[in-house]
């Protein structure tokens, strides 16, 4: 592994973020990204916000899908895709 590809690794296990949400036609998806640098107050601010947000201005969406919660299946793409461990990250996550 190169090392820019070990920085980026690192920073993906430590910044990303899991968010349920709904699209913009009110279908209920859930989005695994990393927040840009100086964007977390923007993000945290959308949150509280009923309006529609551009998830993508605000960082790198790694992964995403419809429903209230990603499939055991949705789970080991992300995390092969990724190379991370979700029931570590996201215990929430880990009900199969």
């Amino acid at each position: 592994m190169l090392f820019n590809e070990k920085i980026r690794q690192q920073r993906v296990v430590t910044n990303i973020r899991y968010l349920q949400t709904q699209d913009a036609k009110g279908m209920q998806a859930y989005y695994f990204f990393i927040p840009a640098l100086g964007k977390d107050h923007h993000l945290q601010h959308a949150a509280k916000d009923p309006g529609l947000y551009d998830l993508s201005e605000m960082g790198e969406i790694l992964y995403s899908g419809f429903g209230k919660k990603p499939s055991k299946r949705d789970i080991q793409a992300i995390e092969k895709k990724l190379n991370i461990q979700i029931a570590k990250l996201f215990p929430q996550l880990n009900t199969y």
